[in-house]
């Protein structure tokens, strides 16, 4: 009895894209793999796809919000300070209060990045920019 092969994930990958592209008859045929098997990696492969998607847009939503009540909060709480057009970067990780981050940016900064990924915050102030570390 001939063994079976056994593909692999990116062979299995590489095969659905040919049966999106001829359909499964003739993909079935050119490669010499079962119908009954290219409907099950396309069906698998469509269902990963599927929640990878929900979860995209999952963090995506959890990201805008984030950015969204930072701004809000930091238009609360620069105590007096016009900071204009802050920038949130990075929804990653990592945590700063608008306090903390108009404490580390120069009084007059008219724009102010925060990337919390690279532990930075970048700040304009009319011809003069610069940076400091969020935590140290």
């Amino acid at each position: 009895m001939a063994e079976r092969k056994k593909y692999t994930e990116a062979e299995k990958q590489a095969a659905v894209a040919k049966v999106k592209e001829l359909g499964i008859t003739k993909a079935s045929k050119e490669l010499g793999i079962a119908v009954g098997s290219l409907n099950k990696w396309r069906t698998e492969l469509a269902e990963i796809e599927a929640e990878n998607a929900k979860k995209i847009k999952a963090a995506g939503k959890k990201a805008k919000k984030a950015i969204t009540d930072a701004k809000e909060a930091i238009e609360k709480t620069v105590e007096g300070r016009k900071c204009a057009n802050i920038h949130i970067q990075s929804p990653m990780g990592g945590e700063i209060t608008p306090a903390e981050i108009a404490a580390k940016v120069p009084a007059d900064a008219t724009d102010v990045y925060v990337r919390v990924d690279q532990n930075a915050i970048y700040w304009v102030s009319g011809n003069e920019t610069g940076s400091v570390a969020i935590w140290e």
